[in-house]
């Protein structure tokens, strides 16, 4: 597996998370009851799977080589910028998610709004990467680099979470996929 095929299988998962919080608004939108520990489960994964993991591959390995291959410095920045709004909407979230849990009259609105605007800030990222930046970077990195590259995410995943961990993430997120009738690629976890 190269470099770039390590970040889209995460990208895969994301795309599993963001439909099924999509599912979950859709429902919330329509007062029908939807599961909170569902909800807090999404968030769990998002800051165990995507802040802990998937970020640190992306911003301490795979960002760190994109100005030497062309790209410049103010758009790496600006990638960086994302996941760091991306981070503050989650936490933001997982709040409003409590709230909502709590009984609390704002909080199912404040949620969809701020759900919803996550979840375009989410898609809008994965297309800039999936789009401009994979594409560049594998046109652009020689096989030797390509392979220390790929090599360092592998070890990155198991010391951010840990394959366990991941795996773990991974099973539950396909459950959820099922439960909600998500119709995405399957985030298979690598043995």
């Amino acid at each position: 597996m190269n470099s770039i095929d390590n970040l889209r299988d995460d990208h895969e998962s994301v795309v599993v998370f963001s439909a099924i919080l999509e599912k979950i608004f859709n429902e919330l939108s329509a007062s029908k009851p939807i599961s909170v520990s569902d909800l807090r489960w999404l968030f769990e994964f998002f800051r165990d799977f995507v802040i802990k993991n998937h970020f640190q591959k992306e911003e301490r390995i795979l960002y760190r080589h994109l100005p030497s291959l062309g790209l410049p410095g103010n758009q790496v920045d600006m990638l960086k910028e994302e996941h760091e709004v991306l981070r503050n909407q989650a936490k933001l979230l997982r709040g409003l998610v409590e709230d909502l849990a709590e009984g609390r009259s704002y909080a199912a609105m404040d949620l969809l709004d701020t759900g919803n605007a996550y979840l375009d800030l989410i898609n809008c990222h994965l297309q800039k990467e999936e789009a401009i930046l994979f594409p560049l970077v594998e046109e652009c990195l020689s096989r030797e680099m390509d392979d220390r590259i790929s090599d360092r995410l592998t070890m990155l995943d198991e010391e951010t979470i840990g394959t366990s961990r991941q795996l773990e993430l991974l099973e539950v997120l396909n459950c959820l996929m099922n439960f909600y009738g998500i119709e995405v690629g399957s985030p298979e976890p690598d043995t």
